[in-house]
């Protein structure tokens, strides 16, 4: 259960920051550009600590089902005992992933701005 609820939070992770800028396009006021932006950050940093929780609890989960450290493969005790610093950087600088995963889709995002001002520009010069 706990691997569905780590790629719950990727999943999410992944269309919290095309989400986010689909609101601010549909309705510009409601989403001013420093709430974008912290909502993108807040997501981030939650996103990115639950999926790390959830992936050593699914990791922990595994080893408890292999019969503990003495009998599962050394592969998976390895990958449990090393967590690389993956908790504290996600604990401190989760919010930066939302913030550089939000980078391309602001480009998308503003090639489809400017789009749109264009075409409303030539409708309405052509009425």
């Amino acid at each position: 259960m706990n691997e569905v609820f780590f790629q719950a939070c990727v999943v999410l992770f992944l269309v919290a920051a095309p989400a986010l800028l689909a609101v601010r396009f549909s309705w510009p006021k409601r989403m001013p550009w420093w709430l974008l932006l912290c909502l993108s950050a807040l997501f981030g940093w939650a996103l990115s600590n639950l999926a790390v929780l959830f992936y050593y609890r699914h990791l922990d989960h595994r080893l408890v089902a292999a019969g503990g450290v003495d009998f599962a493969p050394q592969e998976l005790v390895d990958v449990w005992q090393s967590d690389g610093a993956k908790r504290v950087f996600a604990f401190f600088f989760g919010w930066l992933y939302g913030l550089i995963y939000l980078a391309p889709w602001l480009a998308i995002y503003a090639v489809i701005a400017s789009s749109r001002k264009v075409i409303a520009k030539r409708s309405s010069t052509a009425a």
